[in-house]
């Protein structure tokens, strides 16, 4: 879903959960949205606006129902080679396991979440990680980075065209559990 449908999603929600709450109040026994209402109802502008309005929400109703039946369910891929005989395909899961098998081969690293994003130019590779608390970060973002990157060209055969790493904890227990490569 791109900026613009979310953004009209969540004004779209905010207005069903004010309308909501309005007739909620109505059928408590609250009768000044029924008073505006007839107002404005009365005259001829204000009519034509509240059609307006009426047609705006029909409009975005329709819209979120017929993006709800599309087919964009498809699993998410990066192309990796097209030949005479067809395409080969290897999905973002199974790239993020490659990442995540790369990275638990560093030596004192805890948790990995890795994130793939695929761009015309290769796929951009964003992790996340929680490593022990006596390694020197400088040198295992290095190490994480070259894994990475070699063994996504080596066995996915993708062009990795960047490796970003966000040591997001320092982990506090003083167990550092080695990876055998």
């Amino acid at each position: 879903m791109n900026f613009f449908d979310r953004l009209l999603l969540g004004l779209y929600s905010l207005s069903m959960v004010i309308l909501f709450v309005v007739v909620g109040l109505v059928a408590a026994g609250w009768t000044t949205p029924l008073d505006l209402l007839e107002f404005a109802l009365f005259k001829q502008d204000q009519r034509i606006a509240v059609g307006l309005v009426a047609i705006v929400f029909i409009l975005i109703s329709l819209k979120f129902l017929i993006n709800s039946f599309g087919t964009k369910n498809e699993v998410m891929h990066a192309l990796i080679k097209e030949s005479a005989m067809g395409q080969v395909r290897i999905t973002v899961q199974a790239l993020e396991n490659i990442v995540k098998k790369s990275v638990l081969q560093v030596r004192g690293i805890r948790e990995v979440q890795p994130r793939i994003i695929s761009r015309p130019e290769g796929i951009g590779v964003f992790i996340h990680v929680i490593v022990a608390p006596d390694l020197a970060i400088p040198q295992v973002s290095d190490e994480i980075q070259e894994k990475v990157k070699e063994n996504l060209e080596r066995i996915a055969g993708v062009n990795v065209h960047a490796v970003k790493v966000l040591v997001e904890n320092i982990a506090t227990d003083m167990k550092v559990r080695d990876r055998v490569n």
